[in-house]
This record gives structure tokens, C-alpha cells and sequence, in this order.
């Protein structure tokens, strides 16, 4: 059996007596709903009839809640307000407190540029929904995210989605006609049914169209051959603007290592945080990248002790095994061992170009007593 909570007027008798009352989760399937005039046969309902718990929250018993609160949720339900708003206005606690809300969110994101439950008579809207919900609580033990932009931005220039920053810089227009072409371009394993025709013919099956978003969010759906700000060509050679933006979906192509229509690099991994982005955007690298040869004939710029070789991380100067500099084995900017596991050169000892490396190691394990660096940041293709 499925439960709507609704608990504002409970928090609100809590802070007419002076004191906020923090509320998690009633159990362990609940998702939180932002009250935004939430209509029958939206999300909310469609919610209970996956077998989800849904509590609708009003701002004051939104902006009670803690971080800690938000993360015992499966979801964080933004719904489409039918359609009934023109501006993003009502949305302006979350906007408020999104510095609380958003760390909760580890889990996966979908952002809609269209109004589902406006037109939820339309079997494909309902599909959307559904499908959406699960996509957002496919991982267990995370936080996801639905939004439905709905008609928020409806004849709006191009401006930022500010409730949404933590997250990175989303960019939304209406520069548009009304589209009712809408194409897939990713995938997942919960969006499996999800189809062009679903998407399509909704007498304006797109409203907002979403022209800038964060390396690690990718294009589920695009406004097929629109153009404007925010087009793109995509693996499968659509061209359009995205309208449907997720966290946590599949681009075709992307990971093997070869640069398709549509990317910007590729380094053959679904890894973000590494120079090249699991959706395969550039992006600025986190961690530490080790000094690195060139392998070419004549420019490898190694000592002649050590060799150029390809690494997980980069080109290095190798040392021959069993050798390593003459510096501290603790300083790990003259030389090193790398978190590499592969067979014969987890105890491989590199060194920085030009650096002699003609000492023999000592340690009872060969090489073990130079330390290993944290380098761990791969080369990317492009």
C-alpha cells in the first residue's frame, strides 16, 4: 500500500511553537516532493503507482530540513505544475536552500524541458514520467533528482537555472518554435522503453530547451533539427538542442576510445574527473598529473638508463626493473611507483625526464621502498 504525506501543517504548528522539527524519510522508498501545485495524474500519482511513498513538502516544512534529512529520501521530486506557471517563481525556496539540499543529491539527474503531467492524457507523457522516476532511484543507497522545467521558462531568453548551480551551469531558452520532433540520444538500462514517439507529437512536445550543462550531464532527448543556441551533432548524426538532460545515462560511442560526432574527447573510460568527462566533454582534471616523456624517436627526453613507456597515467621515464634514482625514496617528484596492477610493473619505478636512474633498489620486495605516487590522472584523446 502506498502513502502521500503531507506534512506542512504539521512543521508549521512546530514553528508557531518555536521550535523546526528536522524530518527524514518515513522509510526507506519515500521521495520528496516539492509542493508545486502537484495535479492528479502527475508525477505524484504516478509515483504511488510505482509503489513509492511520496511526501509533498510546502516551503517551511522544505526549508526545515537538513542535508542529512534530504539524503534519507530515494528522490527529490520537482513535478510539473501543469503548466500552470510562466516563471520560475514558485520554485524560489528551493532556490534559497539549495545549499542544503544539494549535497544530498549523489545519485542520478533528470532535468525535462516540457510539461509531462500537463499533457498526461498523451500515453507518452506517462511514459516519460514513469520511466524518469525509476531512472532518478536506480541507484540504491543515492539521492536522485527530477525536475520538470514544465513552463517556467516558456518565451524566456536564454538565462541560468539558478536552483541548480551546485550542480553546474545549466543554461535554458524558448528561442524556439513549437517542436513536437523530439530524438533519444543516450540511454539507460531503466529508459529502455522509452521511445521517439513517446517523446513526439504532444501538440508542443518541447518548451524549454536546455543550450548549456555540466561535462558530467548528457543529452537524453534533443528538439530534432533545431537550431539556435545550444545545437549540437550527435554520434548518430541527429542534429538539434538538447531538452532532456540527465546525470547518470549512457552516450552512445562514448568510452571506446574514439572520437564520434558529437565529442569532444574520448579516453576510452566512463570515469569523470580525469580531463575527458564520462559523457565525453572536456574538463578540467582534479588530482595530479606526473612528469610525462614524449615517446617519440629522438624526443622521448629520458636519460638513456630509462625508457619512455606508456602508462595508465601518461608516458614516464621507466627505470630497468630493479633500478631506481639515486634521490629520497620518499620524494615522489623525482621518482616513484604508480597504483598500476598490472603483472611486472606494480614495483616499476619511474623518474622525471633527463633524471639518471643507474642505482640498484634494495627493499626486499623489489623496488618497495619508493613510495608510491598519487599521481592518478590519465592522458585524455581528442
Amino acid at each position: 500500500m502506498t502513502t502521500t504525506h503531507t506534512l506542512s501543517y504539521l512543521v508549521t504548528g512546530f514553528i508557531l511553537l518555536g521550535a523546526i522539527l528536522a524530518r527524514p524519510a518515513p522509510d526507506e522508498n519515500s521521495l520528496l516532493f516539492f509542493d508545486t501545485e502537484t495535479v492528479a495524474g502527475g508525477e505524484n500519482n504516478i509515483a504511488q503507482a510505482l509503489g513509492f511513498t511520496v511526501v509533498v513538502l510546502k516551503p517551511p516544512a522544505w526549508s526545515a530540513l537538513t542535508t542529512e534529512d534530504y539524503k534519507t529520501y530515494r528522490a527529490i521530486v520537482l513535478p510539473d505544475p501543469n503548466c500552470s506557471r510562466f516563471s520560475p517563481s514558485i520554485l524560489e525556496p528551493v532556490e534559497a536552500n539549495r545549499a542544503v539540499w544539494s549535497p544530498a543529491v549523489t545519485g542520478n539527474m533528470i532535468v525535462i524541458g516540457t510539461d509531462p503531467a500537463f499533457h498526461k492524457s498523451i500515453p507518452g507523457a506517462t511514459t516519460l514520467m514513469q520511466q524518469s522516476l525509476k531512472f532518478v532511484t536506480d541507484v540504491k543507497g543515492k539521492t536522485g533528482f527530477y525536475f520538470s522545467l514544465s513552463c517556467y521558462y516558456w518565451d524566456t531568453p536564454e538565462t541560468t537555472i539558478h536552483c541548480l548551480d551546485h550542480f553546474g551551469d545549466f543554461r535554458v531558452h524558448s528561442n524556439i518554435s513549437c517542436n513536437n520532433r523530439a530524438h533519444i540520444v543516450a540511454n539507460h538500462p531503466t529508459l529502455d522503453t522509452l521511445t521517439d514517439e513517446d517523446l513526439s507529437n504532444w501538440s508542443c512536445s518541447v518548451h524549454e530547451v536546455i543550450s548549456q550543462y555540466p561535462t558530467n550531464f548528457a543529452p537524453l532527448a534533443i528538439a530534432l533539427d533545431m537550431t539556435g543556441s545550444g545545437s549540437n551533432m550527435f554520434a548518430d548524426t541527429s542534429e538539434g538542442i538538447p531538452y532532456i538532460v540527465a546525470r547518470g545515462v549512457k552516450v552512445e560511442h562514448c568510452g571506446d576510445g574514439k572520437l564520434d560526432l558529437g565529442e569532444e574527447c574520448d579516453d576510452g573510460n566512463s570515469k569523470d574527473e580525469d580531463g575527458c568527462s564520462s559523457t565525453c566533454r572536456k574538463e578540467a582534471p582534479t588530482g595530479k598529473m606526473c612528469d610525462l616523456c614524449i615517446p617519440y624517436p629522438g624526443e622521448k627526453m629520458c636519460h638513456y638508463t630509462t625508457s619512455c613507456t606508456t602508462t595508465p597515467f601518461g608516458a614516464m621515464c621507466a627505470c630497468r626493473p630493479g633500478y631506481k634514482s639515486k634521490g629520497s625514496n620518499a620524494d615522489t617528484s623525482s621518482h616513484w611507483r604508480l597504483k598500476w596492477s598490472r603483472s611486472g610493473h606494480e614495483h616499476r619505478v619511474f623518474v622525471k625526464p633527463g633524471m639518471e636512474c643507474d642505482e640498484l633498489c634494495v627493499g626486499a620486495t623489489p623496488c618497495s621502498e619508493i613510495s608510491i605516487s598519487e599521481c592518478n590522472l590519465k592522458v585524455t584523446s581528442t
